[in-house]
């Protein structure tokens, strides 16, 4: 697997095990960023990827950023 399923293997764990941590259930991509230490950038690619596969979906919630705009907050199915 190369560099790109290594992140998102890496995304889809923490959104996965992260339901009992933090502000509630899920995630927004600015929380996974900061979290892995990783660039947005490199984060939504990798989110999209595991909404496209089924994986992860959108929980219907938004949480604030850093900037005060909302957030999806990401979940896995």
């Amino acid at each position: 697997m190369g560099r790109t399923g290594t992140k998102r293997r890496e995304v889809y764990e923490l959104i996965r095990d992260w339901p009992w941590a933090g502000p509630g259930p899920g995630m927004t991509d600015e929380e996974i960023a900061a979290t892995l230490n990783m660039n947005p950038s490199t984060v939504r690619p990798r989110r999209l990827e595991l909404v496209e596969a089924g994986l992860v979906r959108d929980s219907g919630r938004t949480r604030k950023t850093r900037s005060d705009r909302e957030a999806i907050v990401w979940i896995a199915t």
